[in-house]
């Protein structure tokens, strides 16, 4: 067997999986390269090789790419089985690069469980700003002047869908779907409310006490607000005024829903609701008393915010997930924030809750017409559709089984996520179209029963 080929077969599960990135995602145009090598194979040759990699390769889909290459002369062999040398050289690099990264990650992660640490003998070796009679900082940001304001209507439980703290609590969970419909200002109001409502504050409102616990009552948090479907405001950036319970508009963005997508890795959920709680930490606030336990603080204090949303949510039908995956960068410049004194440290898209759909249950013979193998031919995945024990299973390796409830005669349900997968036939197949999750369409086509 030639070398380019022999060195494939030889790649580790991991190597696979960069090899798949590189050649079919990154479009590198070694994806070319590597279909006219296996042109050069023999029918029974090209089953041999692709079988030895179940898990990555779509089997029928790299047959076509095969039957559509060109045919390759012996001259062109040579090269091409030079070329996938070097290609297989670069992938075990990269292999090795990724676990030699991952060593010295591994030793900042026991470096940073550090911070997690309760050691407040620093509170009492230093002197903090506080002991040193330094001014407190304040704990909301000025408004400059002729900044446009909205005052938000006062908090009313009339706007409620559901009362009872067990329901909120039991039914609390990420919503990643939303509908189209728009978020009332009233609905916002009492959002923002939960999460930073001031109860009480100091006459100089350098103190508050609020909806939510803080350490030292430093609340060192500004909610600002992708607002892209909410009554009554133009889309663009808000930031909140939780001592005069209003919201100040910032400024407008080109293209924002697709901006805070991208800003939290391409989630298009994240974007795509009626706006996006977005929110920073000015570290000075608390570091004036805490000093270097500041950090611990502010790490659970950004939890309690984000918690009290969640509850707030179920109460008014609506539904948000919370987001710690995000490009720094991308949103620290997306609020105009110099990264440094103040930064972004949590997001939450925020949108109307789709209702949930009674689950009917059909008689086994009519579940398991659904059942088998399919592949999407855009993204090159594959899904297996499994009936076991009376109930539908959404398998896409060893390691991950997801059960499906039937909502209808052609639709099922996640049991623990917002998604939906559809099936529709033609004249020849089966195919099944994935909805939800914040992912894009994707379709599927039986390949196998």
């Amino acid at each position: 067997m030639l070398k380019s080929l022999e060195a494939l077969l030889s790649f580790t599960k991991i190597e696979k999986a960069i090899f798949e990135n590189d050649i079919f995602e990154e479009n590198t145009g070694d994806s070319v390269t590597f279909c006219k090598m296996l042109k050069t194979l023999s029918g029974p040759e090209l089953n041999e090789f692709l079988s030895a990699f179940p898990q990555y390769y779509p089997l029928d889909e790299y047959r076509k790419e095969v039957e559509a290459t060109s045919p390759v002369s012996n001259e062109e062999q040579a090269i091409l089985d030079i070329e996938l040398v070097e290609v297989a050289g670069r992938i075990r690099q990269k292999r090795m690069d990724l676990e030699e990264n991952t060593i010295k990650v591994k030793k900042q992660i026991i470096q940073r469980r550090e911070g997690l640490k309760a050691e407040f003998n620093h509170y009492y070796k230093v002197i903090s700003d506080q002991s040193a009679e330094i001014q407190v900082p304040p704990v909301q940001k000025d408004v400059e002047g002729g900044a446009q304001v909205v005052k938000l209507p006062e908090v009313d439980t009339a706007i409620f869908t559901e009362s009872d703290i067990f329901n909120c609590l039991n039914n609390r969970k990420s919503r990643r779907s939303y509908t189209d419909e728009a978020l009332l200002l009233s609905e916002l109001s009492f959002l923002l409310w939960a999460t930073q409502g001031v109860q009480k504050k100091a006459p100089d409102n350098r103190f508050s006490l609020r909806t939510v616990p803080s350490g030292g009552a430093r609340q060192p948090f500004e909610t600002y607000l992708a607002v892209h479907n909410v009554e009554g405001l133009k889309p663009g950036i808000y930031r909140y005024l939780p001592f005069d319970h209003e919201i100040v508009f910032l400024f407008t963005v080109d293209d924002l829903k697709e901006k805070v997508s991208n800003a939290a890795f391409e989630q298009s959920f994240v974007g795509n609701c009626a706006v996006t709680f977005i929110w920073s930490v000015i570290p000075y606030r608390t570091e004036w008393r805490y000093t270097l336990d500041s950090r611990k603080i502010i790490l659970q204090d950004s939890g309690h915010l984000c918690q009290n949303l969640y509850i707030a949510c179920e109460a008014i039908s609506c539904g948000t997930c919370a987001i710690g995956a995000y490009d720094q960068k991308l949103f620290d410049e997306l609020l105009q924030l110099d990264g440094v004194d103040e930064f972004v440290v949590y997001v939450a898209p925020v949108g109307k809750a789709r209702k949930s759909i009674q689950v009917i249950q059909l008689p086994d013979h009519e579940l398991k017409k659904f059942c088998g193998v399919y592949w999407s031919e855009s993204q090159l995945l594959k899904r297996t559709i499994l009936f076991k024990e009376g109930h539908l299973y959404y398998w896409r390796s060893a390691e991950s089984e997801s059960r499906l409830e039937c909502i209808g005669t052609d639709k099922f349900n996640f049991m623990e996520a917002d998604a939906t997968l559809t099936f529709s036939a033609d004249e020849e197949n089966l195919r099944m179209t994935f909805h939800g999750e914040g992912e894009p369409v994707i379709e599927f086509t039986r390949v196998e029963i």
